[in-house]
């Protein structure tokens, strides 16, 4: 923002075609939060000074996401990034989850107003963070990791109003083994499943939405075959609110820079307990292009294809 700032605060005041730019900008920032299979599963309304997000069910995974689960949790993420944008910019947020229950896809409502309090210079990197940052499909080791890391990951999802269940010792490792490799067993076995994948992973550079093959490590394009349309399953609107906290908090986990990186995201060869798995049957966090028809840029999307 160009506005005059307080030379001993640091504090910004922001004009009303300022405070509507930035409001702009975290909408358009919020597409590059990750979601399930880069589906990019939501829709943003702003206004001069508010957000209103809701979820875009026809962009669910029908077959691995039946109950809608993972589209609240990628739209918490977005939910998170726009915020930081906001805060980051200097301007005060008041964030409502949920606004109508009877209408379960609009997720949340941010107003924006301007603030005199200077911005904080940790948000400010996070936000600064969110272009850079990109999803690990490289294995992870059986390396733990440090304490300290481990405590600022929950205090950062606990912020959100969800929590962190860190895998350790034997007995949660071979729970989490067993499990993964039931999942992904059942995974190999449904055509459904497979179709859906084929419709999500892309080789062509200019789609915006969805995985392209090159990022990810030995891609068997040739089980990626046609089978029948999946049919829908019923939503349940009543587990929205927990889901887009746990989103918002898992994005918030994602978000912490350690000394490890100094970025967003698990360190390359390393596992991050409690927000990483050891094996997954198909990736899962991408940045989106943007969509939003109310924030939509020249020539449709406004991020990079996925990498």
């Amino acid at each position: 923002m160009s506005s005059p700032a307080d030379a001993s605060t640091g504090a910004v005041s922001a004009s009303p075609e300022e405070l509507g730019q930035a409001v702009y900008a975290a909408a358009a920032l919020a597409t590059r939060a990750p979601s399930i299979h880069n589906t990019q599963p939501w829709r943003f309304d702003v206004g001069p000074d508010w957000i209103e997000l809701r979820s875009d069910p026809s962009r669910r995974l029908h077959v691995l996401d039946p109950d809608g689960r993972q589209m609240v949790l990628s739209c918490g993420a977005a939910l998170v990034t726009a915020r930081l944008s906001l805060e980051a910019a200097g301007l005060q947020v008041s964030t409502t989850l949920v606004p109508d229950p009877a209408n379960p896809d609009w997720l949340a409502r941010l107003e924006v107003t301007a603030s005199d309090a200077a911005p904080d210079a940790h948000v400010q990197a996070l936000s600064a963070a969110v272009e850079r940052r990109h999803t690990n499909r490289r294995t992870f080791t059986d390396e733990p990791l440090p304490e300290p890391i481990i405590a600022t990951l929950r205090s950062a999802v606990e912020s959100e109003g969800a929590w962190l269940h860190v895998v350790s010792g034997s007995d949660d490792h071979l729970v989490t083994a067993v499990l993964l490799q039931m999942a992904d067993e059942a995974q190999k076995t449904d055509p459904e499943y497979h179709e859906e994948l084929r419709q999500w992973t892309t080789s062509d550079p200019s789609r915006r939405d969805g995985v392209p093959t090159s990022a990810i490590p030995q891609v068997d394009t040739d089980r990626l075959r046609r089978s029948p349309s999946a049919t829908s399953r019923p939503e349940r609107p009543a587990r929205c609110l927990r889901w887009l906290r746990r989103g918002a908090g898992r994005r918030s986990s994602w978000s912490v820079p350690t000394p490890m990186t100094g970025l967003p995201g698990c360190r390359p060869g390393r596992r991050c307990s409690g927000c990483c798995s050891r094996r997954q049957s198909a990736p899962w966090w991408h940045h989106r292009s943007h969509r939003s028809r109310r924030c939509r840029r020249p020539g449709s999307g406004c991020g990079p294809s996925c990498a």
